[in-house]
């Protein structure tokens, strides 16, 4: 078994059907489909059912969360590489046979992300609206691109979460051994493995829009009163994974890419590194409090 797709799915009727066809319907068909109903209170297990494919392993629980789901998804799976994709996102036809060959052909790369198409409710690309909110998102995501133009990925990541979503990961298994798994972070657990991994390994960026990225009013993100929940879960994963980067790095090409990042707040930033002199870990008692501040 080469890949193995994992779709943590959670109350997304409306596109769980598509998800799953815009699997099936790869070009590159060895492949196990993991689909983990967490919990789901509408029709969404209905959806699932309506398939029915050999290669689809259907698992039902309570709702645990999206980083518990996708962790179970990857412990049960049997392929080399793990893709993962959200409930309410679509891959393009030839996504996993892209990323697939982009990764052999480049044996120092250990994940591969694609460039995305953001898309709204109705599967219409968010590039051909004028709304304030797509206008923002396709201004953010442009700028993003360019930075990444930068061969620093590390620092690149500090910046802008390029990945997007977890539904943009296409990695080696044998990366979670090293690394662990999704961390219980309710916003930002797609920016904080983008960051363990580009600290320990290689990652590419396979510059082809292979993935559909779909912005709706259930994205977590845009949840009523989250701007500034969402603000300090970034600070405190950038300082976090600040400890870890070299005492050899440049401090100023360093401050640079944060800056870039308008989640962060230095002072904040600062704050949270002086803090983690006295709670080094993140299963310190103070870490556990504001993860569930958080929540």
């Amino acid at each position: 078994m080469d890949i193995s797709v994992i779709i943590p799915a959670f109350n997304h009727e409306k596109y769980i059907a598509l998800s799953i066809e815009s699997v099936l319907k790869q070009s590159y068909g060895n492949f196990e489909l993991i689909i983990i109903n967490d919990g789901s209170t509408d029709r969404t297990e209905k959806e699932i059912l309506h398939f029915k494919d050999p290669r689809i392993r259907y698992i039902t629980q309570e709702n645990q969360g999206a980083h518990y789901t996708i962790n179970k998804g990857i412990a049960i799976a049997k392929g080399e590489y793990i893709s993962i994709l959200n409930s309410d996102d679509e891959y393009s036809p030839d996504r996993l046979i892209q990323c697939f060959d982009f990764i052999k052909q480049y044996p120092d790369v250990t994940a591969v992300l694609t460039l995305v198409e953001g898309i709204n409710r109705d599967g219409k690309s968010v590039s051909d609206m004028s709304t304030p909110h797509t206008i923002a998102w396709q201004d953010w995501y442009t700028d993003a691109l360019k930075l990444y133009e930068n061969n620093d990925f590390l620092k690149c990541a500090f910046a802008q979460n390029i990945a997007i979503t977890t539904s943009n990961f296409f990695i080696k298994k044998t990366t979670f051994d090293v690394i662990g798994q999704f961390k219980k972070l309710r916003y930002a657990h797609d920016w904080d493995m983008l960051l363990r991994i580009s600290r320990q390994f290689k990652v590419g960026l396979l510059k082809k829009c292979l993935l559909r990225y779909r912005i709706h009013e259930s994205n977590t993100v845009l949840e009523t009163g989250s701007e500034a929940k969402v603000r300090l879960e970034v600070n405190w994963l950038i300082a976090h994974h600040l400890k870890y980067l070299q005492p050899t790095e440049n401090l100023i090409d360093l401050i640079y890419f944060l800056r870039k990042n308008h989640y962060v707040n230095m002072e904040t930033i600062v704050t949270l590194l002086l803090l983690d002199e006295y709670f080094p870990d993140d299963k310190n008692p103070m870490t556990t409090r504001m993860i569930e501040f958080l929540r």
